[in-house]
């Protein structure tokens, strides 16, 4: 049995299973623990450094899987795995179905022209071709986006929710508020072409750290200090710090015990402070 991590619902139904799991990200590991009272055993396969987590007796860690065969999965140091189920948990691609392709010339591309091969989206290199309206499925990335958020070329198509690894809805309340201020004239974005240029910049220095393509857009620590930036730029209040500080504690209590860090509840007592008042 193969599925996406997108399609899982109830580990009930993996009772008894050899359950494997292809990618040790947020989906991977939540799955792994959710699975862990009812499966056989359970099986993280990853590419990364190991996990230094405290995990379930019937859940272990693998490198990544390199063949498959019925019933087997073939480790990257031949190490062999008995599965009943593979998911795959190897996240996600931007999907905009409904934006299309403009040409060199500024008009819209026919539906034809916007697809290559077999009726799929043409490739999309950023540092190449910079007439891409529509994002590219098949590369998990945007197209030449200003702060994560603006196109540079259409700077009225704003892209909330892009970015990755946040806390989501204080994040995507900020992008909303840069983005209110720029359409009532309070907050002046620079030219088109200085915003290309920054994003080409941006992803330049992000390739040469040698990082996916399909993380240009994730941020995880980096989000307190683009959230700041997203206040100060357009002048509305930043968020408090001590939003930072639980997210801190949460990513500490979740390696500790990631089957049960959801059960802990914060209270904010004031902008820097807060407590942990049940468990």
């Amino acid at each position: 049995q193969i599925l996406h991590s997108h399609v899982y619902r109830y580990p009930e139904v993996f009772s008894s299973r050899s359950v494997v799991l292809l990618g040790s990200g947020p989906s991977g590991v939540d799955i792994a623990m959710e699975l862990a009272p009812y499966a056989k055993e359970v099986t993280l396969s990853h590419r990364g450094s190991p996990l230094q987590w405290t995990l379930p007796k019937n859940v272990s860690l693998a490198p990544a899987v390199v063949r498959a065969a019925p019933h087997t999965l073939t480790c990257s140091d031949g190490t062999e795995l008995k599965a009943d189920t593979l998911i795959f948990c190897t996240g996600y691609k931007y999907n905009y179905p409904f934006l299309v392709l403009a040409r060199s010339d500024g008009h819209l591309a026919s539906s034809q022209e916007s697809l290559g091969a077999n009726n799929n989206p043409k490739p999309f290199n950023l540092l190449e071709d910079d007439e891409f309206l529509g994002p590219d499925m098949g590369q998990g990335h945007l197209p030449p986006l200003y702060k994560h958020l603006i196109h540079a070329r259409y700077p009225t198509l704003c892209f909330i929710g892009a970015c990755k690894i946040v806390v989501p809805f204080p994040l995507f309340n900020c992008q909303a508020l840069f983005f209110l201020a720029v359409l009532e004239g309070k907050c002046q974005l620079p030219r088109p072409s200085q915003m290309l240029l920054e994003s080409r910049e941006e992803l330049k220095k992000h390739l040469r750290d040698g990082l996916p393509l399909k993380y240009l857009h994730r941020l995880e620590r980096d989000q307190w200090k683009y959230n700041r930036w997203l206040a100060e730029t357009a002048g509305f209040e930043p968020l408090p710090p001590v939003l930072e500080k639980i997210y801190e504690a949460c990513r500490s209590f979740r390696k500790a015990d990631p089957t049960s860090y959801r059960e802990l509840n914060f209270q904010i007592i004031n902008k820097d402070q807060f407590r942990i008042i049940s468990s």
